[in-house]
């Protein structure tokens, strides 16, 4: 594990661990991470941290807590960018890498294709400024996602600094109240 990615590790809680890892062997990136279910919660976030297969992070406990709570038989972790870092802000790459970012958009596309989903859970909260590669990033799979058939929704508020929709840390809401972008 570098040094970009908290060595905080959580339990998954029995029943929840995930049943599907792209790629399956810990790289310094994660491409999607869940359970499969026949309706599952769907989420993207801004990149990823520690969990992997052996173990979970904060924000993907989140993720999994609000699957359940809102009737979803599974939950999928996807993200807007796919390197690892627990503070995005001082540990993401300041480049786009163009192949990490193709093989993104093209595992997201197969997924929502294959899986047919419908909505999506807008979760990737503020865009650092010194980043400004990932607002480019981040609309590619806004529009991938619409183009196929896919609404992205989002609990809470959105975000005062930029209006993106919020980290799943930062909500202090009704779970289930969800509203459209």
């Amino acid at each position: 594990m570098s040094k970009a990615v908290t060595k905080l590790r959580v339990k998954y809680q029995p029943g929840h661990e995930p049943d599907v890892l792209i790629p399956t062997s810990y790289k310094n990136y994660r491409f999607l991470l869940g359970r499969c279910g026949k309706n599952p919660l769907v989420c993207i976030g801004m990149n990823p941290s520690a969990a992997r297969d052996e173990y979970s992070d904060r924000t993907v406990n989140k993720v999994i807590k609000l699957a359940y709570q809102n009737g979803y038989d599974g939950w999928i972790m996807l993200n807007i960018y796919p390197q690892r870092a627990t503070n995005a802000a001082i540990h993401l790459s300041t480049n786009v890498n163009n192949r990490l970012n193709f093989n993104n958009l093209e595992i997201i596309k197969k997924y929502i294709t294959e899986n047919k989903i419908k909505e999506i859970w807008g979760a990737w909260g503020d865009i650092d400024a010194k980043r400004p590669w990932l607002t480019t990033v981040k609309t590619q799979i806004v529009q991938m996602v619409q183009s196929l058939g896919c609404r992205i929704f989002y609990f809470g508020a959105l975000t005062k600094k930029y209006h993106n929709p919020p980290h799943p840390l930062y909500l202090v809401v009704d779970f289930t109240k969800k509203k459209y972008l």
